[in-house]
């Protein structure tokens, strides 16, 4: 889904033995980031992400949990529901691809890798440079923060 997570927390919904939805979370300070949640493809569960959430709540007893929303995908509505509160919106990140034919599952970069990067023209403009070294620029949507204090 988004490749390698670093958590700390990572906790699992199973059915008939078989995980069927994840949750994840790292500590930050005096807080923890909800960092995933996910579940199976086409599988419903039905309030798995409640059910994480709150066992994460009364197991970890923590001060306060911070979520990040990807604008492309979520719609946050779920997080006020669960008592989360909207802190503010990120600015869009730049990301780069290869001009060649995406493939289905392409992940976007947000820099550019070592070896392009020694293809860099200091005295031409991004735009020249990335023309040249047959690399794409494009932005996300951001993301929205929102966060739950618990004490």
């Amino acid at each position: 889904l988004k490749g390698d997570i670093k958590s700390s927390i990572n906790l699992g919904l199973f059915y008939k033995s078989r995980l069927v939805a994840i949750m994840t979370f790292k500590k930050v300070r005096d807080c923890f980031v909800l960092v995933c949640f996910c579940s199976l493809f086409n599988f419903l569960i039905e309030d798995g992400f409640l059910k994480l959430l709150k066992h994460f709540e009364e197991n970890y007893k923590p001060y306060k949990i911070i979520t990040y929303a990807d604008k492309r995908y979520e719609d946050a509505k779920e997080y006020l529901k669960l008592g989360f509160k909207y802190c503010k919106d990120t600015e869009p990140k730049t990301l780069y691809f290869p001009m060649k034919k995406l493939k289905k599952n392409f992940r976007f970069r947000s820099r550019l890798p070592k070896r392009v990067l020694n293809k860099i023209n200091n005295t031409k403009t991004e735009k020249d440079n990335l023309k040249q070294i047959r690399w794409n620029k494009t932005w996300d949507c951001g993301q929205s923060i929102y966060e739950k204090c618990l004490v």
